[in-house]
């Protein structure tokens, strides 16, 4: 597909949801960086229960519409608003219709639709990350699919590992300088544990704190590296009760960061200070942040909730190993096993108990001081700024 050089403007559709955006600002900030564009932005209109899905519904219409289509679409989804603002920001660049100046993206379901609709009114290009649904990626220029959603192989999709970041190099040196200042280091090194909690796939119990934990402090005691921990999850209160007891009476630096009981949140920072980064399986998308600041990922696999919902995940993986179901039927805890693996065989991460047993071999060439050139924003906004052309 060949994208017309004159686009001079990215329009980024914001809903709100914090993977979404930040999908969309990490393309962007490259759009901008690579071709020089101006990026402008807008709020999409909050629609909740049965008018979200009636809206959703009937944007099934708008792959086949025209602009009258599209007006009356907008219309009936809240978006006169939204036009008036699109429009607004549009007359003080003096874009018009038709001039193929703008780029407009948006990530996810909710946004897709007032993305199409909007460009069919001004004729504009349109990039749609994650697979929209009910409308697919067929409508779009551009579709930037994460490989977890085992995006089609066509001309207008580009494949990504997992959700795209924001974070860069300002950013990280920025939340370090603050976090320097507030917590100075106690060691000659820093090692970082981000945990996520408790949820419907992944359980993070006392049991679990006291094998994993106690042991990765007494390692970390043994290398003179402060252990920073940071719970950005629900964790109940005896699980929260034995991770403050480790950082209470260990014999090394400790220091452990709740989100549910303070403010500030040190990820980024921790990102930059580091020298081994660790992390619990439920954190994908943190596994896809550390990799685009650079850093490698050592996983720790957590203890899971049993059930029927289990049970059946458990099944299909079986099926699947058989060759008589495919990737795509995985869901829940087993769908990620699958990217996490890929991450693995990338030579991105590594496996806690991989990285206990090889880590002071000779022969072992996986260290956290090899950086790594992992950034999927910068790379999707490439593959556009490649389908660049002069033709008209």
């Amino acid at each position: 597909m060949l994208f017309n050089k004159k686009v001079k403007f990215v329009l980024v559709l914001k809903d709100g949801d914090k993977i979404h955006d930040s999908n969309c600002d990490g393309i962007s900030y490259w759009l901008s960086k690579l071709g020089g564009m101006e990026i402008l932005e807008t709020k999409i209109p909050k629609l909740s229960g049965v008018q979200k899905t009636k809206v959703q519904n009937a944007s099934r219409n708008l792959m086949f519409a025209n602009r009258r289509d599209a007006r009356e679409w907008l219309a009936a989804s809240n978006g006169d608003m939204l036009v008036r603002h699109v429009g607004q920001l549009f007359a003080e660049r003096n874009i018009r219709e038709g001039s193929e100046e703008v780029l407009m993206i948006s990530s996810g379901s909710s946004s897709a639709p007032y993305n199409l609709a909007l460009g069919l009114i001004w004729r504009c290009y349109s990039t749609t990350i994650n697979t929209p649904e009910p409308l697919g990626t067929e409508p779009f220029d551009f579709a930037i699919i994460p490989d977890n959603e085992f995006p089609e192989r066509k001309t207008n999709i580009f494949t990504i590992t997992g959700n795209m970041s924001d974070i860069d190099n300002s950013k990280i040196e920025s939340a370090k300088e603050r976090y320097l200042t507030e917590y100075p280091p106690k060691a000659e090194k820093v090692w970082s544990l981000i945990i996520g909690g408790n949820n419907g796939e992944y359980c993070i119990t006392s049991e679990w704190i006291k094998r994993k934990i106690v042991h990765l402090s007494l390692i970390a005691e043994q290398e003179k590296a402060e252990l920073l921990i940071l719970v950005l999850g629900h964790l109940e209160p005896e699980a929260v009760k034995t991770i403050k007891a480790i950082e209470y009476h260990a014999t090394g630096s400790v220091k452990v960061f709740i989100k549910e009981e303070n403010s500030y949140d040190p990820r980024i920072a921790l990102y930059g200070l580091s020298q081994q980064i660790f992390c619990t399986e439920d954190q994908y998308d943190t596994m896809i942040e550390i990799l685009t600041a650079g850093k490698r990922v050592i996983v720790l696999r957590t203890a899971y909730k049993k059930g029927i919902n289990s049970l059946l995940q458990e099944t299909a993986e079986k099926l699947v190993l058989t060759g008589a179901l495919s990737s795509r039927m995985l869901w829940g805890r087993k769908r990620q096993d699958l990217f996490i693996d890929n991450l693995i065989r990338k030579n991105y991460v590594i496996e806690f108990r991989d990285w206990i047993s090889t880590r002071n071999q000779e022969t072992f060439s996986w260290t956290m001081q090899d950086t790594v050139n992992f950034n999927e924003a910068r790379r999707s906004a490439k593959w556009i700024m490649d389908n660049f052309t002069t033709e008209v």
